[in-house]
């Protein structure tokens, strides 16, 4: 008598084991899937429109930084103390330490450029000296590896390069 209840009690265990996993297999797999993918799909968009965003923010960053580089060199182009150290045949010492402070003083007063690293390189063609004259020869080089790359140079363009510094590739904006 107990095997015949034992019996009962194991099949009417397997039944409900049975109607537990087809309501798994039909109900709730199914949902878990749907909610996955529908989840994933949430979480994309909204790394996407944060990356775009963030896009969208560098952009009116890198434009900001170019109007004001662009006009930071207009106006220096027109300081008739920087213009003799880019066209001065005969220059003595004290005017160029003199443009070259003007020159500092100008680029102290643009927002972008206070946080520093930023090097101005003015050349002059009657005398062939560039300033300041801080450069070493293998940036002059550089340099002029750099414009003689360009049929036509763009004006006031942002020109992507690399310099070295101390044996150190560094990425950087070049204005012309």
């Amino acid at each position: 008598m107990r095997s015949f209840f034992f019996f009962l009690w194991r099949k009417y265990f397997i039944r409900i084991l049975s109607i537990l996993l087809a309501f798994l297999f039909c109900f709730i797999l199914p949902f878990s899937i749907i909610m996955t993918n529908v989840v994933q799909r949430s979480i994309k968009n909204v790394v996407q429109d944060y990356n775009l965003e963030m896009l969208e923010r560098i952009n009116q960053e890198y434009i900001l930084f170019s109007d004001q580089i662009r006009s930071l060199c207009a106006s220096l182009y027109y300081l008739e103390d920087i213009t003799v150290l880019m066209y001065g045949e005969h220059t003595d010492f004290l005017e160029e330490v003199h443009a070259l402070n003007i020159l500092n003083k100008s680029v102290a007063f643009v927002p972008s450029l206070q946080s520093g690293g930023h090097v101005f390189e003015i050349y002059n063609p009657m005398s062939n000296k560039w300033f300041p004259r801080s450069l070493s020869a293998s940036q002059i080089d550089e340099t002029k590896e750099f414009l003689q790359s360009y049929d036509q140079i763009p004006k006031l363009t942002p020109l992507f390069r690399t310099i070295t510094m101390e044996s150190v590739q560094y990425p950087v904006f070049s204005y012309v």
